[in-house]
């Protein structure tokens, strides 16, 4: 089975590939005057031209849904249904906080800034937005491996609560993304393109021009 996984929600785009019973995966950063998504449709034709592949060689395509960077999200979503529109594949949404805690093996908790001072917490499908005046008391209790990224770790550690930071280790989230992938496959939870949804918590912010 062939499956294409990327995610552009979190601090960097993360691609991968499962050909058969081979991986490969990329990892892309942010460049000066480039975001880290705006590379991702060049990284899969990449990719998939590197291993003699076209999309039509897929089976199943897998993306963050979220949490996360809006832009990001939009991007890797508005990819993932492009693609399994048009080879008529089927699709996997995958949460930020599932992918997190994943990569670190269970137990395990995942922290994200949700700004206006409430956090998205989460280690599975489910994904709860915390006030933060209670999160620490919350996390105090939790007997697992704490993950957040850098505002989030900060913010625990001036509060008693001992967390990794994940934007600074170098995970494989490219495997992880393709591990959950064919779980969820196998699961039955694969859906149409038209299926797939942003999992946003918080509405989107609206820019108005003043």
């Amino acid at each position: 089975m062939n499956i294409l996984a990327f995610d552009t929600g979190l601090n960097k785009t993360y691609i991968a590939l499962k050909c058969g019973n081979e991986f490969f995966s990329e990892t892309v950063e942010s460049t000066d005057d480039k975001y880290h998504s705006a590379f991702l449709i060049q990284k899969i034709v990449g990719i998939l031209s590197e291993h003699s592949l076209r999309a039509q060689d897929i089976d199943l395509f897998a993306t963050n849904v979220g949490p996360g960077s809006f832009t990001g999200i939009r991007v890797g979503l508005t990819v993932a249904r492009g693609l399994a529109q048009g080879t008529q594949k089927k699709a996997v949404g995958i949460n930020s906080l599932e992918l997190i805690s994943a990569a670190y093996g269970l137990p395990a908790i995942a922290i994200l800034d949700a700004r206006k001072n409430k956090a998205y917490v989460g280690n599975n499908e489910k994904v709860e937005l915390v006030d933060l005046e209670n999160l620490p008391t919350r996390l105090r209790n939790f007997d697992g491996q704490i993950i957040a990224d850098t505002k989030m770790h900060e913010f625990l550690y001036e509060n008693g609560v001992i967390a990794c930071n994940f934007e600074k280790e170098g995970r494989n989230y490219g495997r992880v993304l393709i591990e959950l992938a064919l779980k969820k496959y196998d699961m039955g939870n694969a859906v149409q393109w038209q299926e797939l949804k942003p999992l946003y918590i918080q509405p989107p912010p609206i820019h108005v021009k003043s």
